[in-house]
């Protein structure tokens, strides 16, 4: 599948389940309608201006989970494609480099090792150290910030940095990355 239908669908079903949060949110929150109770809200006991703000609680947190989890999923797909993209440039190079580098040249039979592959790179950070040069600034310092706010998320805020793009934001600045490479 294509990099950016990889991530239209990805936003479609971002998009979808925002859609079902809200409508869930303005379902629950109408006291005539059992639904609260169906979804498992943690309400029993609760007065009614208790109820609107646990409600409100809970479908915030569940908001703030979709993007978090969104946002995650965004960079593990991007994480994946560059990733196949490394592995096969590295195997071209290392071809090339073998059959090229003639046998009279110093270190000819371990050339191809000297080539790097997906081993020798591993992590989003390595990643962005091989791009930075590459792409331009602006994308390098927002890959940068897209990496520590997945650090961020993924490490319960102990590591990196929460950033302020929104969900369009880090799909645009991921498929520009992807369009560069």
């Amino acid at each position: 599948m294509p990099e950016n239908n990889r991530f239209k669908d990805a936003l479609e079903t971002y998009i979808c389940l925002k859609k079902i949060c809200e409508n869930a949110r303005e379902r629950a929150s109408n006291p005539a309608d059992k639904y609260a109770q169906r979804i498992s809200l943690p309400l029993s006991g609760k007065k009614p201006g208790d109820r609107k703000r646990e409600i409100s609680r809970c479908f915030g947190t569940l908001d703030f989970k979709i993007d978090e989890l969104f946002f995650l999923d965004m960079v593990a797909y991007f994480e994946q494609i560059v990733f196949e993209k490394i592995g096969n440039a590295s195997g071209q190079i290392r071809r090339i480099v073998r059959e090229r580098y003639a046998k009279p040249s110093p270190f000819h039979r371990i050339s191809a090792s000297f080539v790097k592959g997906e081993d020798d790179i591993h992590s989003l950070r390595n990643m962005h150290h091989l791009l930075e040069n590459h792409i331009p600034k602006y994308l390098s310092e927002q890959l940068a910030a897209v990496i520590e706010h997945r650090n961020f998320i993924a490490h319960g805020g102990r590591i990196g940095k929460q950033s302020t793009h929104s969900v369009e934001d880090v799909v645009r600045i991921l498929n520009e990355i992807l369009d560069y490479i």
